[in-house]
């Protein structure tokens, strides 16, 4: 017998199933997933699955950076048991890369990507902004929305993050070229 999740996931992929052709419920798992599956990745200058795999990517190796997934087991220890020696991985090293990308670009392009790829990371939730997008999108396939529509400056912020994001599928491109 096959698991199709609890009935909160299986609302979830009931309410993205009219995207991508019903096949998105595997990348629902986090807000550029969502983001990918309502479409709004497309039209950014370089191909939308890119996009929200570079994202993904950033944010993996951000979380890995910083170890903010790791439990201090003691309130007096400086880092959580788990700290990494002091080699530098190449994980570290893309991530270092990438990261060299992300900040280089404006603070409200920084702050709009972080939103869309790293601060919602395996997460359920989504920034505002990107929720009223999805939203729309819904709203335009004929269903019922249970929140708000889009309000000035949310299609701003999600080009501003995308923008961020060419920025590192075009920085990868370079340096597989290279």
């Amino acid at each position: 017998m096959r698991d199709y999740g609890n009935d909160h996931v299986q609302a979830l992929r009931e309410r993205f199933s009219v995207f991508q052709g019903g096949k998105a419920g595997n990348e629902l798992g986090c807000c550029i997933g969502k983001a990918w599956a309502a479409g709004l990745l497309e039209g950014h200058g370089a191909d939308a699955q890119a996009l929200r795999d570079a994202g993904r990517d950033y944010a993996r190796l951000w979380y890995e950076y910083y170890g903010l997934s790791q439990v201090r087991t003691s309130r007096f220890e400086r880092h959580s048991k788990g700290f990494a020696s002091a080699a530098v991985t190449p994980d570290q090293r893309r991530f270092l890369k990438l990261d060299g990308i992300v900040s280089a670009r404006p603070s409200a392009h920084r702050d709009a990507f972080y939103a869309l790829c790293v601060d919602y990371f395996d997460s359920d939730a989504l920034p505002p902004f990107v929720d009223r997008l999805i939203n729309e999108r819904l709203m335009l396939k004929g269903l019922k929305v249970p929140g708000c529509l889009p309000i000035k400056g949310d299609a701003e912020r999600l080009e501003k993050a995308a923008v961020t994001l060419l920025a590192i599928v075009e920085g990868d491109r370079v340096r597989k070229a290279a």
